[in-house]
């Protein structure tokens, strides 16, 4: 269980009530990531 995520309502109260709110305010990133990869997104280098 996701703690009520799963649940149609909580899921839509989240993604288009909170996150929304969440992302102008700075608090949560853009849906989507920069560069090319997760890996660089998260400025990760390959272990050599």
């Amino acid at each position: 269980m996701l703690n009520g995520l799963d649940d149609p309502r909580q899921h839509d109260l989240i993604v288009n009530g909170l996150l929304p709110e969440l992302r102008e305010r700075g608090i949560v990133a853009p849906p989507g990531y920069q560069g090319g990869t997760l890996r660089e997104a998260l400025g990760l280098e390959l272990a050599s």
